[in-house]
């Protein structure tokens, strides 16, 4: 039988032996975990999908070229309205410079068979008849420009003042029709002012076909009818006003007819030329610009994401 010593001898020494080989008491044994069936819960470091990419790239791949392609496709449009703008301009600039044709009857001018209005526009034409001048309408303010403009910042522009819009009763048919007569200064609105410019009888005169304007920023602006101030050329209510037809000839400077019938003063017939408004390549211009300028960016964008495939951006 071992003694006392003997036995805690051996308990010290299984003791010892027992932490050296990593080995516990069974009572400090920790018991296994039970298996989750359920999904694990990943942790950020693992929540990446490679097969998916990040959102950013797929942006760079997708709809953000949307940008480029659309603003392309506008760049395109705006070139093919300038090849129409300018063979317009070039088929006005040829009738401009024909000698002048008999004004056909108004009824078959404004008939839906004749031609557009495009087709007649600057087309030189001659009429006799009367003005009837207590109708007079006045288009303004509106500035002189067949004069050269001055340097200053104040004053120093063409002078401001009114278009003479007048109703014209055509000698051959009896039908009325509004000619735009010239321009005269502010200074000159009242009649009493320019009597001398007020032309009576039956009288022959050359103008050009003109179309109505096209609505802008003055188009917002009220006309008053009642106190003859009209801000934009609102054909419809003139023609209600007058009782005239919706036809609008402008008198010309450069005519041996109007010359005749001239008295040097108020209202100045405008300089005949050719007067469309063409813009189209300069927004030509910007939509490629910003094409240009978009399809830079998001290739730029694309080059310094594409090093990391390897972490799904493609």
């Amino acid at each position: 039988m071992p003694t006392p010593n003997t036995a805690s001898s051996r308990a010290w020494r299984l003791l010892l032996n027992n932490a050296t080989h990593g080995a516990l008491p069974a009572c400090r044994r920790p018991t296994a975990r039970p298996w989750r069936s359920g999904p694990r819960r990943h942790t950020s470091s693992s929540s990446f999908d490679p097969s998916r990419g990040s959102a950013p790239s797929s942006a760079l791949g997708g709809w953000l070229w949307a940008v480029p392609i659309t603003t392309f496709g506008l760049g395109c449009w705006q070139v093919y309205r300038l090849n129409w703008k300018l063979d317009l301009i070039d088929k006005a600039e040829s009738r401009l410079h024909l000698d002048p044709v008999p004004l056909p009857p108004t009824q078959q001018l404004l008939a839906p068979s004749s031609a557009s209005s495009h087709d007649e526009e600057y087309r030189r034409v001659r009429v006799s008849g009367e003005f009837l001048h207590d109708f007079e309408m006045l288009l303004g303010p509106r500035t002189r420009n067949d004069q050269a403009q001055g340097g200053g910042l104040i004053g120093g522009g063409n002078p401001v003042g009114f278009f003479s819009i007048t109703p014209f009763r055509r000698a051959d048919d009896g039908t009325l029709i509004l000619i735009n007569r010239g321009w005269i200064p502010r200074d000159k609105r009242d009649k009493r002012t320019r009597p001398e410019g007020f032309k009576q009888g039956v009288i022959e005169i050359e103008g050009l076909m003109r179309s109505p304007e096209k609505a802008n920023m003055l188009s917002m602006i009220n006309n008053v009818p009642e106190k003859n101030e009209w801000f934009w050329l609102d054909i419809d209510a003139m023609t209600k006003l007058s009782g005239a037809q919706p036809l609008l000839i402008e008198m010309v400077r450069d005519s041996e007819i109007n010359a005749a019938n001239s008295t040097h003063s108020a209202p100045i017939a405008r300089e005949a030329y050719v007067n469309f408004r063409n813009t189209h390549l300069a927004y030509a211009i910007t939509w490629y610009g910003l094409c240009a300028f978009s399809t830079a960016m998001l290739w730029k964008s694309k080059r310094k994401m594409g090093g990391s495939k390897n972490f799904g951006i493609r």
